[in-house]
């Protein structure tokens, strides 16, 4: 068991470091993060030395060992804490028999003992107009020798507890830091421990605070950002460190951020409480932190706990990880929120990355990449220059996929007007295990769809709605793939899953603003030479399960993980057609990459090692037709297991 509680657990000491309403507009950052560029304590300070795992027993006993002078239990899930006016007028009218009592400096306390060993833990508060009961319900982050939890009253209030325990402390909560902690609503001593309260109602924390909003702007994250980097920043200097961080025990007070705790190893654990304090879901924390116990945290760590922090901010949940995922983010946070803007995706991922050698070596490196990410999207925000273009589109078969289906069920379509201000793009890959019908003829339907509208009205219209256009292409071919079912299948009664489908990318650019529409895992990029970033989300089980808060461990291993759950033909007639809408500004230096899954299965062993080998090939061309033949030559020659279709756009300044 100790090994799980040094897993979850742990405390670091680290003398110095160097350093409501939707949000939607981004004002114009003027300046970078200030935080100053200071050494990183991977190259001043050996890393710390891992300790064994110890019996749990022996540390149980060592631990208890702590307050056993004055026999005062830990305080464990299902618990009561009793905050009154008359402690012994308490205990006089109730019939639980008493465990321990006295006082000190005329503060009295008493614990009762309550049935399935729990206990009942009764405080004085002399100004207190009525008796409070308090269940203790699950603990979360606390102080170095503070354990935290979260409770409830029988008025079904949400209270948060800290217990602060008197045991001699390596690192007790400085003087200088505490400021940075949130005033409680109400506090009273059992004996030498101080207990202090705070009703969630009256608390705005920062989960609280993004779950109020539907979208923050990356403007506004980005303030919070440099709060709390602030805060972290004042904690390290004064001897005080992090080892985890929720967004549950951050408070905003007064548009400043103060403290509720942080995670300690230092309390007094004992067997009756240990199991409570091992729970992982309550905070981040750096992966090569697991199952060790440090005396120093490198800055690269507190970087991975920053990079927590930004994650939240952006998706409006903590980063979805297991070990099946050797921890890493199952999904980026743009998943969550696919509208807001690109730009941060990489530099996120590479501050929560498992690996710390990948990670920004710095907390001020990581701030400022954030704001350098900021500054590119206002400019892409504000950029009205025309542009100009070139344009390729691609498909094969696949070398060995032909070998079990003769037809290339992949369609790909690009249209523009004479000007080459208005185009018109499509790409669709349709399933291949489909019982009534076929994949081919499905992704057919899309493309013949578009070209009839684009014929129609579409390249004459003076003012165009691209996302209204988009809707109706979409709505038509999903009909027409249903209308073909049901003209020639009818009669058989086939469920939805059984018919042809199809994956669907749908763009218009219009004079310089992309309009892109996606069902399906097909995927959309814009690369750049800093920047490769994913536009849209995979409408597979997995990414489903996951926006949709299932358990990641669940998702990770699902035998049909990768299955569609939403695209073109798998609709009955009272549903409703879904998909995602993305819209953007182009910006000189853009190449937009939409392609089907063949390129991204078979280019490299996995999606990021393909994602980094596409880049390359990116970057090291400027003809788009090149492009276009290197991904389907290197997906070939990875196996060419599936149809490949591709559709490149690089984005070129007309001035």
């Amino acid at each position: 068991m100790i090994n799980r509680i040094t897993e979850w657990l742990g405390y670091v000491k680290q003398d110095t470091i160097p350093s409501q309403s939707k949000e939607s507009e981004m004002p114009p950052v003027e300046e970078k993060a200030t935080h100053p560029e200071e050494p990183s304590l991977d190259a001043a300070e050996p890393r710390a030395e891992e300790c064994p795992s110890m019996d749990i027993s022996k540390e149980a006993s060592t631990l208890s060992n702590k307050t056993s002078a004055n026999d005062i239990p830990c305080p464990a899930s299902g618990d009561r804490i009793v905050f009154c006016a008359n402690v012994d007028a308490y205990t006089a009218s109730h019939s639980e028999p008493c465990k321990n009592s006295g006082g000190k400096n005329g503060i009295r306390y008493a614990i009762l003992e309550m049935p399935n060993d729990l206990l009942k833990f009764v405080v004085m508060v002399p100004q207190i107009e009525e008796t409070i009961e308090i269940c203790l319900k699950n603990s979360c982050p606390g102080f170095d020798s503070v354990s935290m939890w979260h409770g409830i009253d029988g008025s079904l209030r949400e209270w948060f507890l800290c217990i602060h325990y008197p045991v001699s402390s390596r690192m007790p909560i400085p003087e200088s830091c505490q400021s940075l902690l949130y005033p409680s609503d109400m506090e009273g001593m059992l004996f030498d421990l101080k207990i202090q309260a705070y009703q969630e109602n009256h608390l705005t924390t920062l989960r609280s605070y993004r779950n109020s909003h539907e979208n923050l702007s990356p403007n506004v994250i980005m303030q919070w950002v440099m709060r709390i980097g602030d805060m972290f920043k004042y904690i390290f200097e004064h001897g005080h460190t992090l080892l985890r961080v929720s967004p549950d025990i951050l408070v905003i007070c007064d548009n400043e951020i103060r403290l509720l705790g942080t995670y300690s190893f230092d309390l007094p654990w004992n067997e009756r409480c240990a199991n409570d304090h091992m729970q992982p879901e309550y905070a981040p924390m750096p992966p090569e932190c697991f199952g060790f116990i440090r005396h120093r945290m490198t800055e690269r760590e507190c970087v991975y706990l920053m990079g927590s922090i930004v994650y939240f901010l952006v998706a409006g949940t903590d980063i979805p990880t297991c070990e099946m995922l050797a921890y890493e983010a199952a999904v980026p946070a743009r998943t969550f929120h696919p509208a807001f803007p690109i730009g941060w995706e990489e530099i996120i991922d590479r501050a929560i990355t498992p690996n710390p050698d990948f990670r920004y070596p710095t907390v001020a490196k990581f701030i400022n990449a954030l704001t350098d990410g900021l500054d590119q999207m206002i400019a892409r925000r504000d950029y009205r220059r025309t542009l100009s273009y070139d344009t390729a589109i691609d498909t094969h078969i696949g070398v060995t996929k032909c070998l079990r289906c003769p037809v290339n069920q992949d369609a790909i379509f690009l249209r523009s007007t004479k000007d080459h201000q208005r185009f018109l793009i499509v790409v669709a890959d349709g399933v291949s295990t489909s019982t009534y019908g076929s994949g081919d003829i499905a992704s057919g339907i899309v493309v013949s769809t578009a070209q009839r509208f684009w014929d129609d009205h579409i390249i004459s219209a003076e003012t165009l709605n691209a996302q209204a256009e988009i809707t109706e292409i979409l709505k038509a071919a999903n009909q027409e793939i249903c209308n073909y079912i049901v003209e020639r299948y009818a009669d058989q009664s086939p469920q939805p899953s059984e018919c042809m489908g199809t994956t669907a990318l749908v763009a218009i650019i219009e004079k310089g603003e992309l309009t892109l529409a996606s069902t399906g895992d097909s995927r959309a990029y814009i690369i750049r030479s800093n920047l490769m970033e994913c536009i849209t989300r995979d409408h597979n089980l997995f990414t489903i399960g996951i926006i949709n808060h299932v358990p990641v461990e669940l998702c990770a291993v699902h035998p049909h993980a990768g299955s569609l759950v939403q695209c073109l033909g798998y609709y009955e007639e009272e549903e409703e057609l879904a998909f995602d809408t993305f819209s953007m500004r182009l910006y000189p230096g853009d190449t937009l990459m939409m392609t089907t899954d063949g390129i991204l299965d078979y280019i490299a062993c996995d999606i990021p090692e393909s994602e980094k080998k596409i880049a390359e090939i990116v970057r090291s061309n400027r003809d788009a037709k090149a492009i276009c033949e290197e991904l389907i030559i290197q997906a070939n020659l990875g196996g060419g297991g599936d149809n490949c279709g591709v559709a490149i756009v690089r984005v070129l300044d007309n001035e």
